[in-house]
């Protein structure tokens, strides 16, 4: 795909993780006017991350009522060396979208994209308390009190 075409279309991509899903999935089923086969260069939520589930004639008309947070992802040919992987970080609940993080993927560019929408999602989330060890991993769920204790300066809508 020449330069100009792929500018042409990137242009006509909706912006927003949600719209970016329905066109993607638009895209893969030929219900527009680019090849089924180039959907994976379609920004789309990467699948298992929230807001990933197949539509291609939209999602719920409403958003989430608050911002949640998602991992956008798309393929870039690079001639002979394959395809290299760009991921975003994306709210389902508004637009936002972050900036462009290229990578292999398993920690290799996603995690910035989740940590970027995680900020725009929940801004103090980095100073939540974490379960820093693998005993509590397993004992805090199941200990009513210290799960209270952990999760009560969690921000509403995160567990």
């Amino acid at each position: 795909m020449t330069a100009t075409a792929t500018a042409t279309a990137t242009a006509t991509e909706p912006t927003g993780a949600r719209a970016r899903q329905t066109y993607y999935w638009r895209v893969r089923n030929a219900r527009t006017r680019h090849r089924p086969e180039t959907a994976a260069q379609a920004w789309h939520i990467q699948p298992g991350h929230p807001g990933g589930a197949y539509s291609d004639l939209g999602h719920e008309l409403d958003p989430p009522a608050h911002n949640t947070p998602t991992l956008l992802s798309r393929s870039r040919p690079t001639g002979r060396r394959g395809d290299e992987q760009e991921f975003r970080g994306g709210c389902l609940a508004c637009e936002w979208e972050g900036p462009v993080h290229s990578g292999h993927g398993f920690g290799d560019g996603d995690n910035e994209a989740v940590e970027d929408a995680h900020d725009h999602c929940f801004p103090s989330w980095r100073t939540l308390p974490p379960i820093t060890t693998v005993e509590d991993r397993w004992a805090v769920p199941r200990s009513p009190s210290r799960w209270a204790q952990l999760t009560t300066g969690y921000p509403a809508g995160w567990i």
